[in-house]
This record gives C-alpha cells, structure tokens and sequence, in this order.
C-alpha cells in the first residue's frame, strides 16, 4: 500500500493542510467594493503662503490648486498707510488674486494684531473677511490657531474646529 500524498508531508506541512476554521467558500468570497474605491481620485493641491506682498506671483503654482492658505495681515486701507516695507497683503489683494486664479477655497491667516476677534472690539476681524468678500467668491475661511480643515473628495474645504462662520 503506497502511503497518501498527506502522510508524505513533514509534520508542519501536514499541520498547516489542515482545513480552516473557516469554510472555504467564505475563504474565497472577495470583500464588495464601492465605485468610488475603483476611480482614480485626482491629486488634491494646496499652497500655503505668507509675508508676500505680491500675490500674483504665485499665479504659476496655484494652476491646478484647491486651496490656499495665505496671510491677509491689514485691510487694504491699513496696507496703504503702512507703506511699502515691511509688506504683506492685504485681503483685497489676496482675495482679487485667488479669484483671478479662479481658487475655489481661500483660508486667510496671519492677521496684525490690531484686529480684535472679541465682541465690540474695533478694528474687528470680520473687516478683513468683509473686504476678501467683495473681492472673492469662492469659500473664505479666517484662520484661527489650531483649526482643523478637511479637503473632502469633491474637493469642498470644511473647518472641523472653527467656532465662528463668514
């Protein structure tokens, strides 16, 4: 009598032949996927940029981009009687940019410390979410110290953290 291809195995091999706990036909199944796991997901761009009083020469880098996260230190008004060193931007100046350079998303951040955030506070920071307003139709965003953002898959930005809207 010829011994069966199994007891020709060494122990171990013949230990690990042993049938799974699970039935084989579960072994097999493929988990089911979704449709959007099998699509290609576009690559999602983001520039941060600051101490830059000439946004425009960012024109080149934001092709393609879906957010940008860019100081916005004075009002233009502040920006103007400030004079032309130490400069940064204004928020018209970054917001007429980030339309023009059609960005659907803009988080202003970086703002002097004139601008007071607290009720009744004067010059307040909602002037510069006021003047990017005018300027910039796409979604605005003033950053405050240790917000948290998602870009979501259809490229939305959303504030996880921020207690106040624009």
């Amino acid at each position: 009598m010829r011994p069966s291809p199994a007891s020709r195995r060494s122990p171990v091999t013949r230990r690990a032949s042993r049938r799974s706990p699970v039935p084989r036909r579960a072994s097999r199944k493929r988990p089911p996927t979704r449709v959007e796991d099998e699509l290609p997901r576009a690559a999602r761009r983001l520039i941060v940029a600051g101490d830059n009083d000439t946004p425009d020469l960012l024109a080149d880098a934001c092709n393609g981009t879906h957010v940008l996260i860019h100081e916005a230190t004075y009002t233009q008004d502040v920006a103007d009687r400030v004079g032309p060193w130490p400069q940064h931007s204004s928020a018209e100046q970054v917001a007429r940019f980030a339309q023009q350079a059609h960005l659907p998303n803009l988080v202003l951040t970086h703002f002097s410390s004139r601008y007071q955030s607290g009720p009744g506070g004067a010059p307040h920071i909602n002037q510069l979410a006021t003047e990017a307003m005018q300027h910039y139709k796409g979604q605005l965003f003033l950053a405050q110290d240790f917000d948290t953002y998602r870009l979501e898959k259809d490229l939305s930005l959303s504030c996880l953290t921020q207690t106040h809207s624009i």
